[in-house]
Order: structure tokens, then sequence, then C-alpha cells
């Protein structure tokens, strides 16, 4: 399995509103993981 991973830099203010909108859907048959890298990441 091939890991992907993107790093994107956003306002801190709109970064739990991306999370919430994006993380967890599907795109081109793959779930798509987002989360805030200063806060360790993880599953919620």
């Amino acid at each position: 399995m091939k890991e992907m991973t993107s790093w994107i830099e956003i306002e801190p203010s709109a970064g739990s509103k991306m999370i919430k909108a994006i993380d967890g859907k599907n795109y081109r048959g793959r779930k798509i993981r987002m989360n805030d890298a200063e806060s360790g990441g993880g599953r919620r």
C-alpha cells in the first residue's frame, strides 16, 4: 500500500471547520483523514 500524505497551511480559525468538512469523506475511493498536525493528530 502506498502512503499519500499532504500538508497545507491555513488560518488557525479555519482549521476545525475544514477538518469537520473533510475528515472521513471519500475521494476517488479512498478515505480522507484530516487532522491538526499541531495537536498530534490521531483518530477521533
